[in-house]
């Protein structure tokens, strides 16, 4: 492992991502290694380690963020413990464990243990099934692109010969892709897609 790990924490909670760095500043030192605290992870500035806050009903999909350059980086999903639906919620490939809010430092290192005794030079070559399946299709990508564009349902179905019927299929078949569950959020993703 190297001496210096670059580390992303992805969390709105600033109180809980301090206490995590503290942690993880501890647990390196230990170890002999020093640890770099970006704010984000790119495929061109790649964090070795990235703690990311998920959806807690919900899974996490980190294929979609990892690339090539990205296949050594571990992803730990940050989520609440609530209910004991979380234990039967799918985890995607690349995911290396989950830290839950209500955990001490003792659980990280625990977490960390584990994940980097298991495969320290994962490589993931390619998205898993669970990603894959969330991809979206060529026709709801078009969809989307006459959405995103201010064009109604009715008038995206006039321009690619389909239903209204069959546009708003597409629509929501994207959304439950995305995670999105209400219209709200689906216009608030429409608005801050480039």
């Amino acid at each position: 492992m190297k001496n210096t790990l670059t580390v992303a924490i992805c969390d709105r909670d600033n109180y809980f991502s301090e206490g995590i760095k503290y942690a993880l500043r501890d647990y390196f030192h230990q170890k002999g290694q020093s640890v770099i605290f970006v704010t984000s992870h790119s495929a061109t500035a790649p964090a070795d380690l990235v703690f990311a806050a998920a959806p807690d009903s919900r899974r996490a999909r980190y294929c979609y963020v990892a690339s090539t350059a990205t296949c050594n980086t571990l992803f730990f999903s940050i989520r609440k413990k609530t209910n004991c639906y979380q234990t039967y919620l799918t985890t995607c490939q690349r995911e290396a464990g989950t830290l839950y809010r209500s955990g001490g430092p003792a659980a990280i290192y625990r977490m960390l243990d584990r994940a980097l005794a298991a495969n320290p030079k994962i490589r993931f070559r390619n998205s898993c099934a669970l990603c894959t399946s969330s991809k979206l299709t060529q026709r709801e990508l078009e969809v989307l692109h006459y959405l995103r564009e201010g064009v109604s349902q009715a008038e995206t179905a006039e321009h690619m010969q389909l239903s209204v019927k069959t546009v708003n299929t597409h629509k929501q078949s994207a959304m439950r892709k995305m995670d999105l569950r209400r219209k709200h959020d689906f216009i608030h993703w429409l608005m801050c897609r480039e």
